[in-house]
């Protein structure tokens, strides 16, 4: 059947009728929530796997001396994070040559094999190393996890399916290092955190063997091979055949695009600048939470790692916020315009967001350095986190509006230079405090979201619109 609006051709492979069983649209709820479910658990366990060794880093310098070198301690985290940098310059062009599940299930395989072998390295190093290919292999579905949804949702019913998605990430770092404090607590054996974890790793990765390919080319592709053979008619191709593209050319769309928006587009520039920072404060803050509460208020590893909670609770709390703010002001301040809207009032919420992180950065920085009750200090990482996921929904709609037809490129981008900022951090967080102390190290981080944070929020308000008329890419021009 030839989809509507295009000519009538017999040698174009396409669905049979708009009710094909095989269109991932028209899966059963049960096979679409199935692979929603399977994609987002394992989002959840990649993002657990981020700082899951923090609370372990003092058994693991009993293990190793060499790991009491605070940049050592920071690159066992670090090199995890490092790997999300290729994600989704990697997975995305490799998902379309492959299809969706043979890399969700070639990223499950890494992430288990690589995640198990960490138990049982000899050094610090082999196990930076495996650390690396293991959050690699965990990528897999942070990169594509947004593209099945779309391959299977109606972007009527997609919203239920994205929120649950959108979860993963929060929830994961919060989860991974509440697990591992406490295993560190109860069993002292570091090892047991890869142990556990693989378990989970397996529990999730084995239910993928059982997911339907969702991606609509390669199923066609497939489709027309099988009809090809049966009827002889070599002329038979899907739309996405006739195009001809290249695999070096579907990688060099994935890889290179997003490094030229970046470079040439102001907007994305700052968003990207301000993004990577406050992902890189996050964390710094998670890779030596277990430190400072263990340090200043003599917690034990497990009640240390409670902390994290606060981070998970309101990096929820702040992207629901968030998004009502967002769509209320976009709604108000276009009716005032006469119902004409513009990117710009995505980000009007952003004006006033942007100035909660740095507060309650602060907040959480002398509390820890005069030794306030930690409840107070709790209370700036709910600050914190709370404005950091607020305005990250601003900032992600403001993009997604502005580059509309670019905008997988222009969020990839962020992903790339976040993912960076954030090893970095990772790795110079000790030192950082060593040197400069909780009190003064988050106060400056608080005034580096002010001296960039504020200057982007206003300049995009009230001048993205010139920006956007200058721009070769920007496809909402208005």
């Amino acid at each position: 059947m030839v989809p509507p609006g295009l000519p009538s051709d017999p040698d174009l492979v396409t669905w049979s009728s708009p009710q094909s069983p095989t269109n991932p649209r028209n899966w059963s709820p049960f096979h679409k929530w199935y692979a929603c479910v399977l994609v987002s658990l394992a989002t959840f366990l990649a993002n657990a796997g981020t700082n899951m060794l923090a609370p372990s880093l003092g058994l693991i310098s009993q293990t190793w001396s060499e790991v009491y070198n605070p940049v050592k301690r920071g690159l066992l985290i670090g090199c995890y994070v490092f790997a999300f940098t290729f994600a989704p310059i990697l997975f995305g062009p490799m998902s379309e040559i492959l299809g969706r599940k043979p890399v969700i299930l070639l990223g499950a395989l890494f992430f288990l094999i690589f995640n198990l072998c960490s138990a049982f390295v000899p050094n610090p190093y082999v196990m930076m190393v495996f650390r690396f290919f293991a959050g690699l292999g965990a990528s897999a579905p942070m990169a594509i996890g947004g593209s099945i949804l779309t391959d299977i949702f109606p972007p009527e019913e997609r919203g239920a399916a994205m929120t649950v998605f959108a979860l993963a990430p929060q929830l994961g770092p919060v989860l991974g290092p509440v697990m591992a404090g406490w295993t560190v607590q109860e069993i002292r054996n570091w090892r047991y955190i890869y142990y556990i974890s693989s378990i989970a790793i397996a529990a999730v990765g084995l239910p993928c063997l059982f997911m339907k390919e969702s991606y609509t080319p390669r199923i066609l592709a497939k489709r027309a091979k099988k009809l090809r053979r049966e009827t002889g008619n070599s002329r038979l191709k899907t739309i996405f055949e006739r195009r001809r593209e290249t695999v070096g050319q579907i990688f060099s769309r994935g890889a290179i695009r997003p490094m030229v928006l970046f470079s040439v587009e102001p907007i994305i520039m700052m968003l990207t600048a301000y993004i990577s920072l406050i992902y890189g404060i996050i964390h710094l803050l998670t890779a030596t939470f277990p430190a400072v509460f263990g340090t200043i208020y003599s917690e034990r590893p497990g009640w240390a790692s409670m902390h994290f909670i606060c981070i998970g609770i309101d990096t929820i709390s702040g992207g629901i916020v968030g998004g009502l703010l967002v769509e209320h002001f976009y709604k108000v301040l276009s009716m005032r315009n006469g119902g004409i809207a513009k990117p710009e009032y995505r980000i009007y919420a952003f004006l006033f967001i942007v100035w909660i992180p740095p507060v309650g950065l602060s907040l959480f920085g002398w509390c820890t350095f005069y030794g306030v009750h930690w409840i107070f200090a709790d209370l700036g990482i709910v600050l914190f986190a709370f404005g950091i996921s607020a305005a990250v929904v601003a900032m992600q709609t403001y993009l997604v509006d502005c580059y509309a037809l670019l905008a997988g490129s222009a969020l990839t981008s962020a992903i790339v230079c976040r993912s960076i900022v954030g090893t970095g951090a990772t790795i110079g967080a000790e030192d950082l405090l060593l040197h400069a102390g909780l009190g003064w190290s988050n106060f400056a981080l608080s005034l580096a979201c002010i001296l960039i944070g504020v200057p982007v929020a206003y300049i995009l308000y009230y001048r993205g619109a010139a920006l956007r008329e200058r721009s070769r890419h920007a496809t909402h021009k208005r």
